[in-house]
């Protein structure tokens, strides 16, 4: 037996995933589309359990559909979105890094890089739920020849997203809704295939 109303909630969800992956270097988009994404990524679960439901499973199917409730990330991911989408609590904080590269005059036709290493933590009291960590290192070694100087690398800068609280508190979000992508997707083969027999 196909579950098709779970199956096309499941490919929504896959959707969501990737404009939240695309939203993630965007500290304002990500909020936004996180509320959203995790509100339809949870969907299938709830779908999954209305579509078990309306097939009149034996009750050996309904005993295993309950057991899949003590499932801790499918717990966690319900609570998140609860808390994002419907009590409007941010659960997740951006983690911002930034590198830089610098170097310093040392002649007229030279340059020195700066032999310094820096790993800068800042949290703005204004934004509690972001981090910024700024990292100076050290350069490449640069050319004998005073003549070539190779150019700077450019500096970076990247935004990691760490759920804030629960069981997944400091861990990457992108990594955990994936995996429980994953795990509905498992759940819909086991039950249709629990409901076939």
């Amino acid at each position: 037996m196909r579950l098709e109303k779970s199956r096309k909630a499941l490919e929504l969800a896959e959707r969501h995933y990737g404009l939240l992956e695309d939203a993630a270097s965007d500290s304002e988009l990500f909020r936004v589309e996180f509320i959203s994404g995790i509100a339809m990524i949870r969907r299938v679960g709830s779908i999954l359990n209305d579509e078990i439901r309306e097939c009149h499973p034996p009750n050996s199917v309904l005993d295993w559909w309950k057991g899949t409730n003590e499932d801790v990330l499918l717990k966690f991911i319900k609570d998140v979105r609860d808390d994002e989408f419907k009590a409007g609590q941010d659960r997740k904080t951006a983690h911002h890094f930034i590198h830089v590269y610098d170097s310093a005059g040392a002649t007229d036709s030279a340059s020195v890089g700066v032999v310094a290493s820096v790993d800068l933590t800042i949290k703005r009291k204004d934004q509690p739920d972001e981090e910024l960590s700024v990292i100076s290192s050290e350069p490449e070694p640069e050319a004998e020849s005073a003549d070539i100087s190779p150019p700077e690398p450019p500096s970076s800068h990247r935004i990691e997203w760490h759920f804030a609280g629960g069981v997944y508190k400091d861990r990457e979000v992108l990594p955990i809704v994936h995996e429980y992508i994953n795990k509905i997707s498992t759940l819909i083969d086991q039950a249709e295939g629990r409901l076939s027999n």
